[in-house]
């Protein structure tokens, strides 16, 4: 499953069109990644790529969610796509790339989108999270899921709707629980945290 896949599975998942709730849903999919990764450490890891910076760009095949990206070594600033599409088109774009001002990005899909527009000569770092490529495919094939529960919890306490997020996390807590004992279990490169 692909990021703007998954993103787009979430949306129809939560059945919502309200642009806020969908411009967050990748910052609840990042928590959702920091949730996994914690207690399956060796599902999730972190990555880190090069890449000539432009003002839209293709994210790697194998890109979950945002560590960290920058730009001739300046962290830039996450903005939801609705946000960020409003300021470029209020903000127009500044004379020359500042690193003293404030840098900004958005994913949508499986677009980096970077404003204001790098220099040519700019360099940039993308950290990211991505699936572990050792682990087994039974576990592989259940942390979508993982990731889909955990972060439908967080959109649904976003909404104020807390029935629905309990329903979530108590669907994530039995899918974590069996994607553990798969993990202790196996004999592959799997580790648990807590468990040795």
């Amino acid at each position: 499953m692909t990021i703007s896949e998954l993103l787009q599975y979430l949306q129809d998942y939560l059945h919502t069109n309200d642009t806020k709730t969908v411009g967050y849903i990748p910052t609840f999919l990042s928590i959702a990644c920091l949730r996994v990764k914690s207690r399956l450490t060796s599902t999730l890891i972190e990555k880190s790529t090069n890449y000539v910076p432009t003002a839209s760009q293709a994210l790697p095949t194998d890109f979950i969610v945002a560590r960290a990206i920058a730009v001739n070594d300046i962290v830039l600033s996450w903005l939801p796509p609705f946000d960020f599409a409003a300021r470029v088109a209020t903000g127009g774009e500044p004379l020359e790339f500042d690193p003293s001002t404030s840098l900004y990005y958005t994913i949508q899909a499986n677009t980096l989108k970077i404003w204001p527009t790098p220099p040519l000569a700019a360099t940039g770092t993308l950290n990211y999270y991505g699936f572990n490529p050792a682990i087994p495919t039974e576990l592989a094939e259940l942390l979508p899921s993982l990731l889909i529960r955990a972060t439908a919890a967080e959109a649904y306490r976003y909404e104020g709707d807390p029935e629905s997020a309990l329903v979530e996390e108590d669907a994530f807590s039995r899918e974590l629980q069996a994607a553990q004992e798969m993990t202790y279990w196996s004999n592959g490169p799997m580790s648990v945290a807590g468990v040795k």
